[in-house]
């Protein structure tokens, strides 16, 4: 800024030599200043006020910067040298809200001016008045005077300068109030908040509305202000009696304070969700006359938080889902070690018998009985994702005609079932038995939906190309691999399912008319999961319900390889693996019924005992999976590193799955078994290891 040069003053009065005179002189001083409307303007007279007011020449104005250093900002009679100087220096900070006025009548006597003696005789200065510029919460800079003689500046003197000096800072005050009054319109103008202004009326007439109204809702402002377009207009219909509910509540219990979250119509018929933060205005008699208040379109917000609910409730019904298969698993697992004492001791009895026994019908039902439970324990593995399957090519088209007659008898007698079965399709490879096991399924989940009405079941069978997009709407199996897929489609024209219903569809049980009758389409999960498929669900109240269920193609299948016909090698070594005694005691009868020399171990560590002690005498091993210490993975491998070229049989309550490898195993054998399973499983691996 440069300096101001003296000329003419403009106060319209001179200071005078009395009292009166001076004051007079101050008021038109001070009349002046606060009319100017620039700082370079109010500088200018405040200087040269002083300077007329106490008969000096020389002055300067410092303010401090946004680093807190104290720059010239105004001067006159001042060399630039001596400012370079002397620039930065003051003898108070931003903080010295209680700076008072320092006279300096000789500065080679003032000890903190020593440093500046060179530059201050320089300039000519003997004498200096240092005066503070002290706002509202700061400390602004400082007002000096300076005298060529010595000079001690008077009480007087220092008020009258002090008055100018506070003027400067009043203005300084304010002018930087209204910048930042300025700078948070800008800021609301330029940002997504509105503030408003209502009646407490009828449709909450509008009086005011800040103008990014447009850019956030589409309206003019004006368009509200003249009343052309209420309030309770873009208010979304649907929410306008509850929030006007809520505001009566909130005036009648006296808040001062309140907010409301709602949706508004957008001038282009979009809606959005708004929080509307509101301060009631009161007259003097209590009663609430206006509303201020601003809103903030939240839209985007509450979408991002309705998504992550999605996705943690996606998450919460897949790790329920999960945790139902690991219980049906355990139970299936336990289950299955307590049929094989059941079913191999009922066959072993069996055998022991004459035909014409009277108790070998009984032992018989005996053995039906121990294989149902056998069934039920699988569809439980089903229901886990780990049971057990005889995986084959199977022909989808041909399975679902196969079962005609049993799905007449399960689906209602008002149900007009129709097929359209394709021919040409490629096979999948999956056990026939489990997906017999999906297909009654889904289709009775459809007789149900029918009810006693009248109603269509189509049954589809068709190949496709699943994309990802495709996958990602399937509820079931949704991260399986994009390509080639047979697709089992069941549609009925029932009840339909409300999207309330849709999360527990898989639940075990679970029916949206009344009590359901088993597994249903947890079951479905299960099956579906263990064979690399996927399940969509498309469904709308009262319009019907379509489930697709995608097994994947197999377009290079080949005949069923032929099973070896291998026959039982007597006076083979046997050694028997197994945790549960029971077990353990059946496959040790059954082997040493058919002359196998038998050796027994509880557990991992003392199968690696034994086999260690006697294992070129030992020609298999028949050994169980789920032990505790030592798996039987475990035990399999530490078996290898002791003998290479061991022959073992696994056997295990959870099954082998499709494609599951039995590396370094000759043969796997489900669990429960029977003595004649038991007798062919341990007659193949022998006479594998026996071919060359």
């Amino acid at each position: 800024m440069s300096a101001f040069a003296s000329g003419p003053l403009s106060f319209g009065a001179t200071p005078g030599s009395t009292v009166k005179e001076r004051r007079e002189f101050i008021g038109h001083v001070l009349a002046a200043l606060s009319r100017e409307s620039t700082l370079e303007g109010l500088y200018s007279h405040a200087m040269e006020a002083v300077a007329v007011a106490l008969h000096v020449e020389r002055a300067s104005l410092l303010i401090f910067d946004h680093a807190d250093v104290c720059r010239f900002v105004a001067w006159r009679g001042l060399s630039d040298g001596y400012r370079a100087a002397v620039d930065g220096h003051s003898p108070w900070s931003p903080g010295d809200l209680h700076a008072e006025p320092i006279a300096v009548a000789d500065v080679s006597e003032d000890p903190s001016l020593e440093a500046f003696a060179p530059t201050l005789a320089a300039e000519n200065i003997r004498a200096l008045l240092f005066l503070p510029l002290v706002g509202r919460g700061r400390l602004w800079g400082k007002f000096v005077l300076y005298a060529a003689d010595q000079r001690v500046f008077t009480a007087e003197e220092i008020e009258t300068a002090q008055l100018i000096v506070r003027e400067i800072a009043a203005s300084l005050d304010w002018r930087q109030r209204d910048q930042e009054l300025l700078e948070e319109r800008q800021l609301f103008s330029a940002g997504p908040t509105v503030v408003f202004k209502w009646r407490n009326a009828e449709r909450w007439p509008i009086e005011y509305v800040s103008a990014n109204l447009f850019a956030q809702f589409g309206y003019a402002p004006q368009e509200l202000i003249s009343g052309a377009v209420q309030y309770a207009d873009i208010v979304y219909a649907n929410d306008l009696e509850r929030i006007e509910a809520e505001m009566l509540a909130h005036v009648a219990a006296g808040d001062e304070w309140f907010e409301q979250e709602y949706r508004l119509r957008h001038k282009d018929g979009r809606i959005r969700t708004v929080t509307d933060f509101k301060k009631v205005v009161r007259a003097s008699d209590g009663v609430a006359t206006h509303f201020l208040g601003y809103l903030v379109d939240v839209s985007e917000r509450r979408a991002q938080d309705e998504e992550h609910a999605r996705i943690e409730e996606q998450v919460r019904r897949t790790q329920k889902l999960e945790s139902l298969g690991v219980l049906a698993g355990g139970i299936a697992h336990d289950f299955n070690n307590l049929l094989v004492g059941m079913l191999g001791n009922a066959s072993l009895a069996v055998e022991e018998l004459p035909d014409h026994s009277s108790a070998r019908p009984l032992l018989e039902d005996l053995q039906v009985a121990a294989r149902r439970a056998a069934e039920l324990t699988r569809q439980l593995l089903a229901d886990s994702g780990k049971g057990r399957f005889v995986v084959e090519p199977v022909d989808l088209s041909a399975l679902v005609r196969e079962m005609g007659r049993l799905l007449t008898t399960v689906v209602s007698k008002k149900a007009h079932i129709v097929s359209e079965l394709r021919d040409d399709l490629p096979r999948v490879r999956a056990d026939a038995t489990q997906l017999r096991q999906v297909v009654m399924n889904v289709i009775t989940n459809a007789s149900d939906a029918l009810g006693d009405a009248p109603g269509t079941i189509t049954i589809r069978t068709r190949r496709m190309h699943a994309t990802r997009a495709w996958l990602a709407s399937a509820q079931v199996g949704a991260d399986i691999a994009e390509g080639e897929y047979l697709v089992l489609e069941v549609s009925d024209t029932g009840v339909g399912l409300h999207a309330d219903d849709m999360p527990r569809i898989f639940d075990p049980f679970f029916s949206s008319k009344g009590p359901g009758r088993g597994l249903g389409l947890a079951a479905v999960l299960g099956i579906v999961r263990a064979h690399r498929g996927a399940v969509r669900i498309v469904s709308t109240a009262e319009q019907g319900t379509t489930v697709a269920v995608l097994l994947p193609a197999d377009d290079a299948s080949t005949d069923d390889p032929s099973e070896s016909k291998a026959t039982a090698g007597r006076h083979h070594t046997v050694l028997v693996v197994d945790d549960d005694a029971a077990a353990l005691r059946v496959a040790e009868r059954v082997l040493q019924r058919d002359g196998y020399r038998v050796l027994t171990a509880p557990h991992g560590r003392a199968a690696l005992e034994v086999y260690a002690e006697r294992g070129p005498a030992i020609d298999a091993v028949l050994l169980d999976l789920t032990m505790p210490e030592l798996s039987g993975w475990e035990t399999l491998r530490e078996l290898r590193q002791l003998d290479p070229s061991v022959t073992v049989l696994l056997m295990s309550g959870y099954a082998q799955e499709p494609g599951a490898s039995i590396d370094g195993a000759a043969g796997f054998l489900a669990k429960p078994y029977s003595a004649e399973e038991l007798r062919t499983a341990m007659a193949g691996v022998l006479a594998s290891a026996a071919t060359p």
